[in-house]
């Protein structure tokens, strides 16, 4: 069964998308996997991230902060992934767990 978890940022500005798909290409070819996308508020894809695909099965738990960055974090690997919008479009980054991320992904990292 495909599944998709959509939450909305606190603004209400994006929506992310975190679907289940196979990667079609990389080391992951063939796998399932986890991708995060974007829509904005008139429900366009703005965004789609090619690059940080996680297996399926990885425990991965998400969570918007309330600066409408968007937090994956991968509690196999304790490693999370930060989406922020700049002003040459999404860009993402990794972080720790700190006192920056959502609280509802802090208690993974425990």
């Amino acid at each position: 069964m495909e599944r998709d978890w959509s939450p909305v940022s606190p603004s209400g500005d994006f929506q992310a998308i975190v679907g289940n798909q196979v990667a079609q290409a990389g080391p992951l070819k063939g796998t399932k996997v986890w991708q995060v996308s974007m829509k904005n508020a008139e429900g366009e894809i703005v965004y789609i991230e090619q690059e940080s695909m996680r297996p399926w099965h990885l425990n991965n738990y998400w969570a918007w902060d309330t600066r409408d960055r968007f937090w994956v974090y991968d509690s196999d690997v304790q490693l999370c992934i930060v989406w922020e919008l700049g002003e040459e479009g999404w860009s993402r980054s990794f972080a720790e767990v700190t006192d920056e991320a959502p609280e509802s992904l802090k208690r993974f990292s425990k």
